[in-house]
């Protein structure tokens, strides 16, 4: 009952407003049309893009140096051997029998049972 008069309530206070707020404030045309205006930060690229060229390259020697720096972690030989090395596992997996295997007899398609390679 205390739920429904709070609800009741609520619903007789939503109607009781103006209107004023049914549609968004809009943007003055004066304010639409203005020249825009830059950020303190960005006056120095107003009048010459000399200090915003300089900062981007030093930037960008610095990304370049420590990306030399850091070693090449590829070992083709080492991935290869790795790779061999899982393949191998993989088809000794496949060639598992489980034929002894009560739960999973020959040509089992249980979900469980290994599948034959196709």
């Amino acid at each position: 009952m205390l739920r429904a008069l709070t609800l009741i309530s609520l619903g007789l206070l939503a109607g009781c407003t103006d209107g004023s707020e049914d549609y968004p404030r809009l943007l003055p045309t004066q304010q639409i049309l203005a020249e825009p205006t830059l950020p303190d930060h960005a006056e120095p690229a107003a009048t010459s893009d000399a200090p915003v060229r300089n900062a981007v390259e030093g930037q960008g020697s610095v990304t370049r140096n420590a990306a030399d720096a850091i070693p090449d972690p590829v070992d083709n030989a080492a991935l290869s051997a790795r790779a061999a090395d899982l393949r191998r596992r993989a088809e000794a997996l496949r060639n598992q029998t489980t034929e002894g295997d009560a739960a999973c007899p020959t040509g089992s398609t249980a979900p469980d049972c290994p599948q034959p390679a196709p």
